[in-house]
């Protein structure tokens, strides 16, 4: 596993010690913060072996400056989380030599980037797609369907978190596109975190069954509902919807219907 050289680290801290006393207020604290945070980016990213990267960056005012970058940057890469606001740069550098992702989690805020999408094309491997629609999403929303079209057939399990009633009817186009563009998948996680601006219907559910029913090859569909107290219209809480999850397992579409709290997941 890559490690930190512990030698780079301590020249940081060194240098904060030195000039300690010139921290008068809590901008510069966080200045220095930033400053070190920035650094151990750098270090990770000529770690050409590493292997799980995480970057997320929920505030635009900071920004990590990780370039220049080695050649073969994260080229081992096999999971990688970040939100849409990092830097078009680095998703460009992760699309030209990251093309073997096997997990790939994205935390969608304000914007859908043009560069995502074609880091999602290029991959070769990748089994596990995970977005979350933060709440900022607004005007993009829509454009949902678009990305999943881009999945690859490789895909397996796809997971879908919507925030503060983000997920609109748009949300039934993203998984109609998912199966009808990845053939292999055999799971889908469902979480609410907060009630839904529009329910789920029992019959456009049922309509998705149908669809699921046609595909080729067969596989049954193992059903994965991730509960909060704070959703009062999930999937789950509708009689009727539960109704037709038991039906079409019967008749074997469905695997298996699983229903969790959020706090136990």
């Amino acid at each position: 596993m890559p490690q930190l050289f512990a030698d780079c680290l301590n020249e940081v801290i060194e240098y904060l010690n030195d000039d300690k006393y010139s921290l008068h207020s809590f901008e510069d604290l966080i200045n220095y913060t930033h400053i070190i945070v920035q650094e151990i980016c750098k270090m990770y990213m000529n770690q050409t072996s590493l292997k799980v990267l995480e970057y997320v960056q929920y505030s635009d005012s900071i920004t990590y400056d990780i370039y220049p970058s080695p050649k073969g940057f994260l080229k081992n890469l096999t999971k990688l989380t970040f939100s849409s606001n990092i830097s078009p740069e680095l998703l460009i550098n992760l699309t030209q030599t990251c093309h073997n992702l096997f997990l790939l989690d994205v935390i969608i805020i304000y914007h859908i980037p043009k560069e995502l999408v074609d880091l999602i094309t290029i991959q070769k491997n990748l089994k596990c797609f995970s977005m979350m629609i933060h709440d900022g999403l607004k005007d993009e929303i829509d454009s949902i369907p678009l990305l999943t079209m881009e999945l690859p057939k490789t895909l397996t399990r796809f997971v879908v978190v919507g925030e503060n009633y983000n997920i609109s009817l748009s949300f039934l186009e993203a998984l109609e596109t998912v199966l009808k563009y990845s053939k292999n998948i055999y799971e889908i996680i469902l979480q609410y975190q907060f009630d839904l601006k529009f329910e789920l219907l029992p019959s456009e559910l049922e309509s998705f069954f149908i669809d699921w029913k046609k595909r080729l090859p067969q596989k049954p569909l193992s059903f994965v509902i991730i509960d909060s107290e704070f959703c009062k219209n999930s999937l789950d809480k509708n009689v009727e919807n539960m109704k037709i999850i038991e039906t079409y397992t019967k008749l074997g579409v469905v695997k298996n219907l699983i229903i969790r709290k959020l706090w136990n997941y």
